[in-house]
């Protein structure tokens, strides 16, 4: 019996679907006077007002009973559609979606004590383009549960474009790999408009933050980013002056080669071997005599990362692997060696080990 009912229910809510999808159709062709809803928003907006009055009579208050069934299927049909849509007529649907009390029920719903409710609030908003969002979007960035944080995120992106990127960077206190790279497509299709903002995030109280603003600068290649990494890689913070080196070597500004220089003698070996990477990266012959030193005196990584570098100075590189192939120490000639191989300048009476 209560499949019975089940089915019943289920048939029923299908026909209010297909009857909300008829309605919505005629409300989304309708002819309106012309009207530019791009330059004329506001007028757009009145001239629909009593059309959207007419669909809510039509669906949703055409019966007593199931009303809230047929609002309800109303809803889904409008987000079902919204992603297929464009130009006007998504400017209909997003305005019907105020005038209808959807868009406030999902605000309401990023309160419920329920994470995955908020999360589907946060997602839903996203799909209804709505700007009268982003107070109570912000305040989920904290959430305790992370797709929540995810899902609030990536609709201000949506939503409000670069300039959600600020508060987003400024308030979120973890960030995850998930996140990271959610937020990461975004921010690189935003390019240059995005690096005042991911300096601004620089100054969250979140390492990985941090770090993750750092890897965007250096994978956007905006050259005057290199200031701002300059300003924090001192940081205490091996995480964010690791990444920093790397994007620094990305970024290729020469300004930066006394600071990696610097890391080159670090007491880590991982920030010696990303100063190493970073110094290849720069191609500048006047950090030959460096790396030849970290080749020469350092771990079997670190020599592998200078010798690397080397390959990549040209004609000052190559001669200093030539050099280091004739070194007394084994282990130096051998990492040597190795590259000069895989370049064809491979020394003769030196075969591989």
């Amino acid at each position: 019996m209560q499949k019975v009912r089940l089915g019943l229910k289920t048939k029923r809510f299908h026909a209010f679907e297909s009857a909300a999808q008829e309605h919505l159709t005629e409300y989304l062709f309708c002819d309106i006077a012309e009207i530019d809803y791009e330059a004329e928003p506001a007028a757009h907006r009145r001239a629909l007002v009593s059309f959207v009055d007419r669909l809510r009579q039509q669906v949703i208050l055409s019966a007593l009973l199931d009303r809230p069934s047929r609002r309800d299927a109303l809803r889904r049909v409008m987000l079902d559609i919204s992603a297929n849509i464009k130009g006007e007529t998504l400017a209909r649907l997003i305005f019907a979606f105020d005038q209808l009390g959807f868009v406030g029920d999902e605000i309401r719903n990023t309160s419920s004590a329920k994470w995955w409710i908020r999360a589907s609030a946060c997602r839903n908003l996203r799909v209804m383009h709505s700007d009268q969002a982003s107070e109570a979007l912000v305040h989920r960035l904290d959430d305790e549960n992370e797709d929540v944080r995810i899902e609030a995120a990536q609709t201000l992106v949506d939503t409000i474009g670069v300039y959600a990127l600020s508060p987003i960077l400024l308030t979120i206190k973890q960030i995850s790999p998930w996140m990271e790279v959610r937020l990461s497509q975004s921010i690189i299709r935003f390019g240059t408009e995005a690096v005042p903002h991911l300096a601004k995030g620089m100054k969250s109280e979140s390492t990985r933050v941090q770090r993750f603003c750092v890897q965007m600068l250096g994978e956007i290649g905006e050259v005057y980013a290199v200031a701002i990494i300059l300003e924090y890689i001192d940081y205490e913070q091996p995480d964010v002056q690791n990444e920093s080196l790397i994007a620094l070597g990305k970024l290729g500004d020469e300004r930066a080669i006394p600071i990696i220089l610097k890391y080159a003698g670090s007491n880590s070996e991982r920030l010696r071997i990303s100063a190493a990477k970073a110094l290849g990266s720069l191609s500048s012959p006047a950090t030959a005599d460096v790396l030849n030193k970290l080749l020469a005196k350092d771990t079997v990584d670190v020599r592998l990362a200078a010798a690397e570098a080397l390959t990549k100075l040209g004609d000052v590189g190559i001669r200093t692997l030539e050099y280091s192939s004739r070194m007394n120490d084994p282990e130096v000639r051998l990492v040597a060696y190795q590259f000069l191989h895989e370049i064809g300048r491979a020394m003769p009476g030196m075969p591989m080990q």
